[in-house]
């Protein structure tokens, strides 16, 4: 088993010389080197008001004000409004919620009519 690090090799060869000797004299002197195998970890998502500060910047370009000045007078804006916080950043599951249409159901023409005629109209 050759050594995993130099560090070992050199402990071993300072406080338990018999060992290194054996091990140089069967593996070698030489530190194995670490596989990369491992996987590339995720990228990590924006949060809200990273997300904010770039749908405003797109939207309005770049201003003298701080990013979270203008989240804030944003956020100022929305409530004023009567919307959620992060309403003005689309990309955001806290973004304005769709609202459901009311039908206009159309009813069978002669269904209504014969509706009317009972009802003596």
């Amino acid at each position: 088993m050759p050594y995993k690090s130099e560090k070992q090799r050199r402990y071993l060869h300072m406080f338990e010389p018999e060992i290194a000797a054996r091990w140089d004299a069967e593996y070698g002197t030489k530190v194995e080197k670490k596989s990369s195998s491992k996987k590339p970890m995720a990228k990590k998502k924006q949060g809200y008001n990273d997300r904010l500060d770039d749908s405003m910047g797109a939207r309005n370009g770049k201003k003298s004000q701080t990013e979270k000045d203008r989240r804030d007078e944003s956020e100022a804006m929305e409530k004023k409004a009567g919307k959620p916080k992060f309403s003005g950043n689309k990309s955001s599951n806290q973004g304005p919620t769709k609202k459901k249409k009311k039908k206009t159901g159309k009813k069978n023409l002669t269904a209504t009519l014969a509706a009317r005629q009972r009802a003596g109209k």
